[in-house]
């Protein structure tokens, strides 16, 4: 009987043993697996920060997008403003001419 006790001992002992291991082998994969979450996460915030860095861009250049459109109008107007004063001019001129032409 006490040979038996000790062989329930010793098998007690393996598989505390094997328990040891499992439990540690389950550890070392939490630990990885944390690292893993970790590294995730902080691509995930580095994706973050470049869509809002894309997004500040984006609203940089449709700034400056209607920026230039307010220009363009407005150069359009001036031109606009310029052709009539030229029209007006040509008108003018002939004008001139024809009283010339009839002195």
């Amino acid at each position: 009987q006490m040979q038996e006790r000790q062989r329930r001992i010793q098998q007690l002992e393996q598989q505390l043993k094997a328990r040891d291991a499992e439990v540690q082998k389950l550890s070392d994969q939490t630990s990885a697996s944390d690292v893993h979450v970790s590294t995730m996460q902080k691509q995930v915030r580095k994706q973050r920060e470049l869509a809002r860095a894309a997004q500040d861009k984006v609203a940089g250049l449709e700034a400056r997008i209607a920026e230039l459109e307010k220009e363009v109008a407005q150069r359009d107007a001036e031109r606009a403003a310029v052709q009539q004063k030229l029209d007006d001019t040509n008108i003018n001129y002939a004008a001139a001419e024809q009283t010339i032409e009839e002195l």
